[in-house]
């Protein structure tokens, strides 16, 4: 990978159908591998409906704000996502922009694909179904700030 940053599972990503399925929308997501030890950023795209159109940026971050306002693995931000910021943990960092001229909104997310890839979605399932706390031994947060 040294050098070689590329998008892969593009226009047909093995997770598009299950995110399709919680959002009730059509998406578009393309995850990104990169030059680094850990993480993945990935650019997701769906168009704005009619009956709720986004107008701006900060509309867009607001919406996911309230939708994850009860997630404590997920952080919603109005700057930039980084894969830095997820490094070591397992927490999503997530930010969003509208585009009013087109229609499209787009949602950036960064993760440590080890803690918050399969192995963090392991033990926090496993958590949830011994009626543990969701966050226990998992952590919120990064190695680097």
């Amino acid at each position: 990978m040294n050098e070689r940053l590329a998008p892969y599972g593009l226009l047909n990503h093995r997770h598009t159908p299950e995110m399709q399925q919680v959002l009730g929308a059509e998406i578009l997501f393309t995850p990104h591998l990169a030059p680094v030890t850990r993480g993945i950023l990935a650019t997701c795209y769906a168009r704005a409906t009619p009956t709720s159109p986004l107008r701006s940026s900060e509309e867009a971050v607001d919406v996911l704000r309230e939708a994850y306002s009860n997630e404590p693995f997920v952080n919603v931000t109005d700057g930039i996502v980084s894969t830095a910021d997820a490094y070591g943990s397992n927490v999503a960092h997530l930010t969003a922009r509208a585009d009013p001229r087109t229609g499209w909104v787009v949602v950036l997310a960064a993760i440590d694909n080890l803690v918050k890839g399969g192995s963090g979605q392991a033990i926090q399932a496993a958590n949830l179904a011994l009626g543990l706390p969701e966050t226990a031994g998992l952590p919120l947060a990064g190695l680097a700030p």
